[in-house]
C-alpha cells in the first residue's frame, strides 16, 4: 500500500503553470504536443484507478 501511496502523492507533473501559463511572464512558451498527452493520459489513468479502488472497497462492503 505504501507504493501506491507514493504514486498518487507524486501526482501528474506540472507542465503549464510556469512553462506557459501562470507566473510565465510576457514571454510564453509553447509545450511539446508529446508532453500534453502524457500529462492527459496518466491524469486519466489515476482517475481510472481511483475509481476502480473506491468500487472494489465499495463492493467488499456489501
Amino acid at each position: 500500500m505504501n507504493t501506491t501511496k507514493q504514486l498518487l502523492e507524486s501526482g501528474v507533473p506540472s507542465i503549464r503553470n510556469k512553462s506557459a501559463g501562470h507566473g510565465v511572464g510576457k514571454e510564453t512558451r509553447d509545450i511539446p504536443q508529446g508532453l500534453v498527452s502524457y500529462a492527459l493520459h496518466l491524469t486519466a489513468t489515476n482517475l481510472v484507478f481511483l475509481g476502480n479502488c473506491y468500487h472494489a472497497l465499495n463492493t467488499m462492503e456489501s
